[in-house]
């Protein structure tokens, strides 16, 4: 019997370079072609990582921030 391969995709960038964007564009993409996908980020998926997501990213963009 025929078992489809899987295949995992990763976005590699700097901060800002619009990985997000172009993720969410090839999920739905995907999506739209009946194909079974999983959209997942890192550090995201879970309430907790999220929080740790936004703490990170809410110092790392922050105006004042001199690093």
């Amino acid at each position: 019997m025929y078992k489809p391969k899987s295949l995992f995709v990763t976005f590699e960038g700097v901060e800002g370079s619009g990985k997000t964007y172009q993720s969410i564009k090839l999920y739905n993409k995907i999506n739209k072609m009946g194909i079974p996908a999983i959209y997942t980020r890192e550090p995201g998926g879970t309430r907790g990582a999220e929080k740790i997501r936004e703490i990170i990213l809410k110092d790392y963009f922050h105006p004042d921030s001199k690093e």
